[in-house]
């Protein structure tokens, strides 16, 4: 038989203390950290350097100053937006093309992880000019050469005597051939007359083969997806090697040309062998625009 409180009533409340105290104890055992950090989704789907990126998800927590962040490809993204729910970042430059690691870090510490395909930048679009060289004003061949007539024998009547006569109307074929050409000390690459022949654009290309080559490549990868990627990778290739407007025109041709003919050859290794072979075509094209021989 089960004494009742009004009977013991020191027992009931002893009992009812050590349930009060047992209660306290379990809800001190509680988890009290916030839930890990989740990154359910991100837009857009193709994220383009140098502008935004929204990412949706959960337990982002407040923003820490010196604490959150948003990392992409181990770059920070410098944050316009952050709450418990949304980060809008800025994607960094020069974090590459292709599947990049996104890591949102929460300020205690709790990271989120995700992949976003890094698709192009964003260069600001202004004109190219157009200002040439004074000795380019007359030049309008690609190899500067000067044109000759090639006489056929279907087409010229032969003086089978010997004697002295003029040919008129001759049909001929017009052949393009090189003058004697003497590269300048300043450019040893040089092969012919061109706007990359010059004291100033010459050496920026030969003196450094393998940052030229670098850069090439970088800015044709950046720019395959803008809208005008022509004329995005002239102004990359102006802005990055500091060249003259028609020097980065002939380069900018060099790098539409592999991108079109070897891309699959080159994507992986630029100097490797088979897109090394691959460029031969765009290395004859180089050449005939700039004047120099391919040295990168």
């Amino acid at each position: 038989m089960v004494a009742s409180p009004a009977r013991n009533p020191e027992q009931f409340v002893a009992g009812l203390v050590f349930a009060v105290f047992l209660g306290a104890l379990t809800l001190g055992c509680e988890p009290t950290s916030e839930p890990s950090p989740r990154i359910e989704q991100t837009s857009p789907a193709l994220v383009v350097q140098t502008k935004t990126l929204t990412i949706v998800g959960v337990g982002f927590g407040a923003f820490a100053p010196g604490w959150s962040g948003v990392l992409i490809n181990g770059s920070c993204a410098p944050v316009s937006v952050w709450d418990e729910h949304k980060i809008v970042a800025v994607v960094p430059p020069g974090v590459g093309l292709g599947l990049k690691r996104l890591t949102v870090l929460r300020g205690d510490g709790a990271r989120a992880f995700d992949d976003v395909v890094i698709s192009g930048v964003n260069i600001p679009s202004r004109s190219i000019g157009c200002e040439l060289n004074s000795f380019l004003v007359d030049y309008d061949r690609p190899d500067g050469g000067d044109e000759v007539p090639n006489l056929t024998d279907v087409s010229v009547d032969v003086l089978s005597d010997g004697a002295d006569g003029t040919l008129t109307d001759v049909a001929v074929d017009h052949k393009e051939v090189q003058d004697d050409f003497i590269a300048p000390d300043y450019c040893p690459a040089a092969v012919a007359e061109g706007p990359c022949n010059n004291d100033w654009d010459c050496p920026r290309i030969i003196d450094a083969p393998e940052k030229t080559s670098d850069i090439v490549f970088t800015c044709m990868l950046d720019c395959m997806s803008d809208d005008d990627p022509f004329a995005c990778d002239t102004l990359c290739l102006s802005s990055r090697l500091s060249l003259t407007d028609g020097c980065s025109v002939c380069h900018a041709q060099y790098s539409d040309c592999v991108f079109t003919v070897c891309r699959s050859e080159c994507a992986i290794d630029p100097n490797g062998e088979s897109c090394v072979g691959c460029r031969v075509p765009c290395d004859e094209q180089y050449q005939q625009c700039s004047g120099l021989v391919m040295s990168f």
